[in-house]
């Protein structure tokens, strides 16, 4: 009886884990550049289930002890890509390509191609941090607030008035989140990386998908739920049922 409640409690805990990845998909849903992420489960353990036979202990089947997190994952397929016309807008064809950035924990890659200038001339990220170039520095255009003079061309070259003043540094490898939309790991320079100019990469998360999946997990969890109640409820009939005799 109390397996049955701990297997439901399990299951509870990892609907419970897959909902927050859900909801901070659904989060992610307009962020650019975001890879969604998802869980995959596996039985806890598989215990032989015995009953008494004419030689002894006789192996009549298995049963579950509830489901575990058997691995975390990120699904790397590319996002939508839309057309802005911002000259340094940038968008990356490929999956498993990153743009070098720098920040204040050191250099973190994203998927995220909306540069801008940033006031002390350098060109940045919108949120501060400074795109690096194939030697690992930051790319000083020279150009304080000046989007009109700029451009990034389909090989990565950050342009002046059609002079190059860094070559955008983008690599692969293997990576892992570390929030605000950035990754950390090891990194390889890309040979012939392939880029869109004046686009972005959209998030690859299906709203619809995710919505459903949500309500699906919901409905698994209040399962659950009242598995765990009805148990609870025939073990304090079955304690009930031993006091009285």
């Amino acid at each position: 009886m109390t397996r049955g409640i701990e297997a439901a409690t399990r299951g509870m805990k990892s609907q419970a884990l897959l909902l927050d990845v859900v909801a901070n998909n659904l989060a992610n849903v307009n962020t650019t550049g975001f890879k969604r992420d998802g869980l995959a489960f596996a039985d806890l353990m598989m215990k032989d289930v015995t009953l008494p036979g004419p030689n002894g202990p006789e192996v009549v089947g298995s049963i579950g002890q509830g489901a575990q997190v058997a691995d975390e994952y990120t699904v790397a397929e590319v996002g939508a890509i839309v057309t802005t016309g911002n000259p340094l807008d940038v968008a990356l064809l490929k999956p498993g390509h990153y743009l070098a950035v720098e920040t204040p924990q050191g250099t973190r890659y994203t998927r995220d191609g909306s540069f801008t200038i940033l006031p002390d001339g350098y060109l940045g990220t919108r949120q501060g941090h400074k795109a690096l170039d194939a030697t690992g520095r930051p790319i000083f255009t020279g150009r304080p607030g000046d989007f009109d003079r700029a451009t990034i061309d389909s090989s990565g070259r950050v342009l002046v008035d059609e002079v190059e003043v860094g070559l955008l540094q983008v690599v692969e490898g293997a990576f892992r989140k570390v929030g605000h939309n950035l990754w950390e790991g090891n990194a390889q320079p890309v040979a012939t990386p392939e880029l869109a100019p004046g686009q972005l990469e959209g998030s690859n998360v299906d709203a619809v998908r995710e919505m459903v999946l949500m309500t699906s997990l919901m409905r698994q969890f209040e399962a659950n739920q009242k598995a765990v109640q009805t148990q609870d409820e025939l073990l304090g009939q079955l304690v009930r049922s031993l006091a009285e005799r």
